[in-house]
Parts: C-alpha cells; sequence; structure tokens
C-alpha cells in the first residue's frame, strides 16, 4: 500500500505513452503534457499503447517512485488524448489522415501506414536534405500518422 495523502491528486495522461520512458522522461511528459509539476507530490499515471501496462510515478517527498502496473488479461480503461470530437470523427480523421477508408483490408492498412511512415519520417527527411528548420514539420507528420494508425489498430480487431 502506498501512503499517499488525502489531499493528493491522480493526474491521467490521456494517450498514449512509450512504456520505455523512466522517471525521468516520464516527469518530463508531467510538465510538457499535464502541465504540472512532477515534483510536487502528486501521482501522474501513464498508460501504454496495448493497454494492458500502467506506469505511475509520484514524488513522496524523500525521492522518485516509479511504480508499473500489467495485465495478464484485458487492457487498462482510458481516456483518449484528442480533444473534445466524438470517437467516430476521430477514427473518420485516423482513416484520412492515412488515406484510406474503413473498408480498407488489414494489408492496405499497413501497406500505407508504412508507405506514410518511409515518406515522412523525419530522420529519412534528414538524409534527403530536409532543412533543420522542417524537422519539427516532419516529426508532427509523423506522429500524426502514428497516431492515426494506433487509433485505427484500436478500433479493429484485425490488425496485430
Amino acid at each position: 500500500m502506498i501512503p499517499v495523502p488525502a489531499s493528493t491528486k491522480i493526474w491521467l495522461a490521456g494517450g498514449v505513452t512509450d512504456m520505455r520512458k523512466g522517471f525521468v522522461g516520464l516527469s518530463v511528459l508531467a510538465e510538457k503534457v499535464l502541465r504540472q509539476d512532477p515534483y510536487c507530490g502528486h501521482l501522474f499515471v501513464f498508460r501504454g499503447r496495448r493497454g494492458d501496462l500502467i506506469k505511475v510515478i509520484w514524488w513522496d517527498g524523500q525521492g522518485a517512485c516509479l511504480f508499473s502496473k500489467r495485465l495478464e488479461r484485458g487492457r487498462f480503461v482510458w481516456p483518449s488524448a484528442a480533444g473534445g470530437k466524438p470517437p467516430q470523427d476521430r477514427l473518420a480523421d485516423a482513416y484520412a489522415a492515412l488515406g484510406v477508408t474503413p473498408q480498407t483490408d488489414a494489408a492496405g492498412i499497413k501497406r500505407a501506414y508504412r508507405k506514410l511512415i518511409s515518406q515522412n519520417h523525419p530522420d529519412k527527411l534528414a538524409s534527403r536534405g530536409l532543412p533543420e528548420s522542417m524537422r519539427a514539420v516532419a516529426e508532427e507528420r509523423s506522429r500524426e500518422i502514428n497516431s492515426a494508425y494506433d487509433l485505427i489498430k484500436s478500433a479493429r480487431s484485425d490488425i496485430k
């Protein structure tokens, strides 16, 4: 049992988090994404892409604590990071971002995703002479493609 004071808030990082991150990486997310001080004593909870793993960071006043929980079966129910759009609108936007339709088969969606990532990956574009000033744009487009693919994968059972 974690001796958490009653006044402690619990912050959920909506969406998907890279579970390779440790306390430092997750505390940066708490600052940048949640706009909270990770050393304030509140709990910050992050969920991985597959949904079966969460990590919790907490500053207990003496040091940094990192807790993790992996489910053997099932997934953690989690809020999405996308603002106030209804789920069907977000899904339609995801299909549009990949240039496919809901009727496209799993292989076609994977093909479209791989092609877009290949064309838009910042490192690949940099090797082709992309100016450093455009790297942020390429990174954002890459994140958009990955988010769209993750959303489609979570909505469909035929894509692994």
